[in-house]
């Protein structure tokens, strides 16, 4: 009954948010403690993606591998700590270069056919951490 009635106030504009009547909230947001899983999971797998696609996978020809590897990870390193702390701050400003690792897998997707696997999963990573980061923002407290 509760439900309905904080629905209900919801609708009507009484609630600002669903996050005041909590029965409410449990059926509509997923766990916290799962999207922070699959943002890690996302970052790392961009991380180790990137690692492993300019050291060995296909290695760069035009520039040497270390600066590659420079320009490419060690942006990934910025918001490692605060990642793994769960500060809402990083996950919103990561967001950002989750963006930038979307574009780089997107235009190596479909302008090599070598590596338009490897941009394909980079999209992949990419976009799961982009969209679990923005749904960890929203569901933690």
């Amino acid at each position: 009954m509760r439900k309905n009635i904080c629905a209900r106030r919801w609708v009507n504009g009484l609630l600002t948010r669903p996050v005041a009547c909590p029965e409410f909230t449990k059926t509509l947001m997923p766990d916290s403690r799962f999207l922070y899983a699959l943002t890690l999971f996302g970052y790392f797998g961009t991380l180790v993606l990137l690692t492993a696609w300019y050291s060995w996978l296909v290695p760069a020809t035009l520039f040497p591998a270390a600066l590659v590897l420079m320009v490419l990870v060690v942006p990934l390193l910025f918001p490692l700590r605060g990642l793994l702390h769960g500060r809402k701050y990083t996950f919103a400003w990561s967001c950002f270069l989750a963006l930038l690792y979307f574009t780089h897998g997107v235009m190596e997707a479909y302008s090599n056919d070598v590596t338009r696997p490897l941009g394909l999963l980079e999209v992949t990573f990419s976009s799961l951490w982009f969209l679990s980061a923005m749904a960890y923002i929203k569901t933690h407290p």
